[in-house]
């Protein structure tokens, strides 16, 4: 295992320009070719979020909302 990393290592010296000019040009192609996440977010959020969220359940039309449970109280009170 110790002759992979040497080897590794070895690549990565010898190859450093190249290796950084690979990882630029893969990060333009990727702003190039892939979407950004907002335009991905705000074309179907709603798959993101599962059913039974309020948020997805609201976004329904013709849903009524589900009752709320009322709040527990805290401490001894009477």
């Amino acid at each position: 295992m110790a002759r992979f990393f040497t080897a590794c290592g070895r690549f990565a010296v010898r190859f450093r320009w190249a290796i950084v000019g690979a990882w630029i040009a893969a990060t333009v192609l990727a702003g190039l070719f892939f979407p950004s996440l907002t335009s991905v977010a705000n074309a179907n959020n709603a798959s993101l979020l599962p059913a039974g969220t309020p948020s997805t359940q609201a976004a329904r039309p013709g849903v009524a909302p589900r009752p709320q449970a009322a709040p527990a109280r805290l401490g001894g009170g009477r």
